[in-house]
């Protein structure tokens, strides 16, 4: 195992190129994925074992912090969070959060995410972030639905436990740099202020354009939901200056959305691009970028987009996709979201509390069939080898550590999986990306298993919430 491990890793680092990128694509199609193909590289890296000082790793760095003014694809975006989170350098924790908002603005009103997300100005980026905390909810409960759900789920019976929770809900750790000048923490001239600190200046100056200053009374910055800031008076500013369109944000929207039923047929949307935007959503949370409002749509597109044979497929609502493993998990990872708001937080992790969802348990009946029967036609031969997808194992293997599973059913999905990854990687320490949907990026392929083999998790702090028993 570890042999292979090493070997993958090396095969990834003379795949590395001169100017720090990954990947093979041309033109218009190397413009959009490459730097994705290079955050996930490089994460691949230091997930396993590679140190962030490491010159290829660095490298990497400095190329996406050159292409991140123009990143606009939402696998780009997502991937390149979860790098920057991962190096864990300081000064790019405002990258992050550029990125998060960045994706905020890409949510479609069905929930999902498509393959495009807009860029936004630093003032439109200052005005969404202070309009999601201007309008945060109390409590997270505040935003789900009791009523009974409409649509195919709506014969699951709806738990009301969660409500009776105590404590403290969970609230992203504020991040050490504040975001642009979006937080004073008492209202000027409070006794005992603390000086403001400068904000961190972005990247690049490009498609940056600076928002004159109109300073408002101390009194108009409203005190935060369970928190001691205040917003700044640019920052209120800049919500009331923020154009219709960005007004039109679907995390804005959400109260009047969640009113009805999803529209899954415009704009359009897929569950592959959406559990890559949820990866980095989770990892922004934590640098200051509310997801609360964000999550009920999640919660709300999943709940209303079940499938017979109850399970998930990649569009919704449409017939020629259909229901797989790895949208499924997909649709898993996305209504574990509910539950990290609700579950306490760190401070109280440890108590005995259970997650109860109807929903969740049907998912994964249908995922742990859908698996078995999947994983047991490559073991009796009735599938090639060569056609086993790799972004569907890792898929799984993201949902099982996510949930902190062994088993999906009876299948012992690591055991099964590595067993049939070994046999597959070539003598160059790659795997193939012929029967996955790997661009036919061999850097890719081989990236997603060796995240498989190492138990990734890209979804730590969710995990933690989750640390409780899980009703299946």
């Amino acid at each position: 195992m570890d042999r292979a491990i090493d070997n993958g890793v090396e095969f990834l680092r003379r795949q590395q190129h001169a100017n720090g990128s990954w990947g093979h694509q041309t033109g218009k199609a190397g413009k959009w994925y490459t730097p994705g193909l290079t955050a996930l590289s490089a994460l691949t890296l230091l997930e396993c074992g590679v140190k962030g000082d490491d010159p290829q790793v660095q490298d990497a760095a400095k190329y996406l912090r050159k292409r991140m003014p123009e990143l606009t694809a939402t696998y780009s975006i997502s991937l390149a969070i979860l790098f920057f989170d991962r190096l864990g350098e300081p000064g790019d924790a405002a990258r992050i959060r550029t990125l998060g908002v960045r994706l905020i603005a890409g949510q479609k009103p069905s929930g999902g995410w498509d393959y495009y997300c807009p860029p936004l100005r630093e003032d439109e980026e200052l005005g969404l972030l202070a309009l999601l905390y201007k309008d945060r909810p109390t409590s997270p409960l505040d935003l789900f639905s009791t009523e009974p759900i409409k649509g195919p789920a709506g014969d699951l019976k709806q738990e009301q436990g969660d409500r009776k929770l105590e404590g403290d809900l969970y609230r992203p750790r504020p991040s050490k740099i504040p975001p642009l000048d979006l937080f004073i923490a008492q209202a000027p001239g409070a006794k005992g202020t603390p000086p403001r600190e400068p904000a961190p200046k972005p990247a690049t100056e490009d498609n940056r354009l600076p928002l004159p200053a109109k300073p408002q009374a101390a009194a108009s910055s409203p005190a935060l939901p369970g928190d001691s800031r205040r917003l700044s008076d640019k920052a209120l500013e800049a919500a009331t200056r923020l154009s219709e369109s960005r007004r039109q944000t679907p995390a804005l929207r959400s109260a009047e959305l969640l009113r009805d039923l999803p529209n899954f047929s415009t704009p359009r949307t897929d569950n592959s691009n959406t559990q890559f935007a949820i990866l980095g959503l989770l990892t922004a949370e934590n640098h200051d970028v509310p997801m609360e409002r964000v999550t009920a749509l999640l919660d709300w597109r999943f709940r209303n987009s079940l499938i017979a044979p109850f399970g998930w497929n990649y569009q919704p609502q449409e017939p020629k996709w259909k229901t797989t493993p790895a949208m499924t998990a997909a649709a898993l990872m996305g209504l574990a979201l509910k539950h990290g708001l609700l579950l306490p937080n760190r401070r109280d992790r440890g108590r005995n509390v259970t997650v109860r969802d109807p929903l969740i348990q049907r998912g994964f009946y249908a995922l742990d069939g859908m698996l078995e029967q999947y994983i047991a036609g490559f073991h009796l031969g009735a599938s090639d080898l060569d056609k086993l997808d790799l972004y569907c194992l890792w898929t799984v293997e993201r949902v099982a550590v996510l949930y902190n599973l062994r088993t999906l059913g009876t299948l012992e999905w690591y055991p099964a999986g590595v067993q049939l990854l070994l046999p597959m990687q070539r003598d160059d320490g790659s795997w193939s990306p012929a029967g996955s949907n790997c661009l036919k990026e061999e850097s890719v392929s081989t990236s997603f298993a060796l995240l498989f083999l190492k138990r990734s998790n890209l979804a730590r702090e969710l995990t933690e919430r989750l640390k409780a028993p899980v009703v299946k």
